[in-house]
């Protein structure tokens, strides 16, 4: 799991270090307005979130801290992927966690569920292959398709299943 997500990052920082500044930050139509430096701070800031509930047990998606200066600044976003990948690297073993999360849009309704580092993890991952999608998207408006590999952006269940069509 750990390597997966490794993985997956050292995809975003590829992309993150070889798009330019104004790419980064330009409002994507396909987008709805939004750029792929948001959509990359929107997925790294699941990861730091689930770092931070370490020290506690408890995560919270929902009040993950919002760092503006990861979509407007690639230079900080690689830092932070950095960061991540080493956090991921020290990971020794699994540790039960409780997530607080609020599905609906009553300030009240908060649940807590028993979960583990390691399934938090892969829905770190998840959420992250998600958010590459949307990238894409982006980087086809911007005729910066070069910079990504048609795997990016693809669950892992996608390229296996696609991997056998084809035998």
């Amino acid at each position: 799991m750990v390597e997966n997500c490794i993985d997956n990052l050292k995809q975003i920082k590829d992309l993150t270090q070889n798009i330019s500044e104004a790419e980064y930050r330009h409002s994507c139509r396909t987008l709805f307005n939004s750029s792929i430096g948001q959509h990359i701070r929107h997925s790294l800031e699941f990861y730091i979130c689930l770092f931070k509930g370490l020290e506690s047990n408890i995560v919270n998606y929902d009040e993950r801290e919002r760092q503006h200066d990861l979509e407007s600044q690639p230079e900080i976003a690689l830092k932070e992927i950095n960061k991540i990948i080493n956090q991921l690297k020290a990971v020794l073993s699994n540790q039960n966690l409780e997530v607080k999360a609020n599905y609906t849009s009553n300030e009240n309704d908060e649940v807590c569920m028993h979960s583990s580092l390691y399934r938090e993890l892969g829905f770190c991952l998840e959420h992250c292959v998600h958010h590459q999608a949307l990238v894409k998207t982006g980087l086809k408006e911007l005729d910066c398709l070069h910079l990504v590999d048609q795997s990016f952006g693809v669950a892992p269940s996608t390229l296996r299943n696609q991997s056998q069509c084809a035998q």
